[in-house]
């Protein structure tokens, strides 16, 4: 009985053993539990900026900046012109200064042109740069990474693909030219907050900034960027900005409209760029003229869809009537407001009919 009793004393000791053992945390796990409580004795990584605007913070490590851009405004070119500043700092790039911790690169990530097309891009980028190509070691730039993902066969490739090149250590600013190309629709709520949430933990774990580009939902005045993913991104960056076409070879980049935010420095933050044929990419353009421009267009653009309104076709001689109705003036100020309109994009002919342009192509500039 008694040895019974001590085998009873043993199977139950075991068990409470056991279940303590089982209730206690890996050390790992409890590492990791506790490194995510802020306590006055926390140390945060250093507060750089690593995208600025004339001198003023955009975005900073553990942080997201989003560009809006319309299909066919250059933001392709935009990316590049950034990218460019942490290659050669005193090179044209709009505006925009890149600054990279010690050691770190730029990562450009491109999801929607094609390979002929990036390539035009990464040699846009040795212009502007005024890299020397016979110097650069195995054909790459010393602080860009260029990545086309235009033959990816799945989204989960594309991301690891990115997560293996930031978790070796040495990006500090990720671009991802086309955030919409990462997931299968921009309206599922929770893979859109799936994907955001991603940069956030990828850029806080391993210090960087994030850059993204978003179309804007078509149509759309205010350029709300499209879809659930574009609502996500608008509450979680802290700085958004917009590409405005103020004419066919210029753009105006800017934060001050609807949904334009700079969370850590003046809320209105601009620049303006404008296509050099002699230099085959964009160069800085005059802000003042630049707003001019797309002050103007803004007119001409509430004009057209007023008179579109009334009809949605119109032969030259037609519209041009009408305008000189509406506006009170002349042949050679009508005929103006319409090559203007057609310049912008905002109306499209077709066998000398006119129409509202309904702006849906995604087609980009192809510059």
């Amino acid at each position: 009985i008694f040895s019974l009793f001590l085998i009873f004393l043993m199977i139950e000791f075991a068990g409470l053993t056991g279940s303590a053992i089982a209730k206690s945390p890996d050390e790992k796990e409890y590492r990791q539990r506790v490194s995510k409580r802020i306590t006055g004795k926390s140390v945060g990584v250093e507060d750089i900026p690593i995208i600025t605007l004339h001198g003023k913070q955009l975005v900073s490590i553990g942080n997201i900046f989003s560009l809006i851009a319309p299909p066919g405004t250059g933001k392709s070119n935009i990316g590049e012109g950034i990218s460019s500043s942490a290659e050669n700092e005193y090179c044209d790039t709009f505006g925009f200064k890149v600054n990279l911790p010690e050691g770190k690169k730029v990562l450009l990530c491109d999801t929607e042109r094609t390979n002929n097309d990036c390539i035009k891009g990464f040699n846009r980028i040795i212009r502007r740069t005024e890299t020397d190509p016979a110097e650069m070691k195995d054909g790459e730039f010393e602080k860009i990474i260029f990545l086309s993902f235009i033959a990816s066969e799945s989204f989960d490739e594309s991301r690891k693909d990115i997560e293996d090149i930031v978790e070796s250590g040495e990006v500090g600013l990720l671009i991802l030219d086309g955030i919409g190309d990462f997931i299968a629709s921009v309206n599922e709520e929770e893979t859109t907050k799936e994907l955001v949430r991603w940069l956030i933990v990828l850029s806080n774990k391993y210090g960087l900034g994030v850059m993204v580009t978003i179309h804007p939902n078509p149509k759309d005045p205010s350029y709300k960027p499209t879809g659930h993913l574009g609502s996500f991104l608008l509450k979680k960056s802290e700085s958004v900005m917009v590409v405005c076409k103020a004419d066919n070879n210029t753009r105006l980049i800017t934060t001050n409209f609807e949904h334009g935010k700079v969370r850590n420095a003046h809320d209105v933050l601009e620049t303006a760029i404008e296509w050099n044929d002699a230099h085959r990419m964009f160069m800085t353009a005059d802000i003042t003229l630049a707003k001019n421009k797309n002050e103007k267009g803004k007119k001409i653009d509430e004009l057209m869809k007023k008179i579109f309104t009334l009809k949605p076709h119109y032969i030259y001689g037609d519209l041009l009537e009408i305008i000189k109705k509406e506006k009170g003036c002349k042949d050679t100020a009508a005929n103006s407001m319409i090559t203007q309109a057609l310049e912008l994009n905002i109306i499209k002919e077709h066998r000398n009919t006119y129409s509202l342009n309904d702006m849906d192509s995604d087609d980009e500039v192809p510059f």
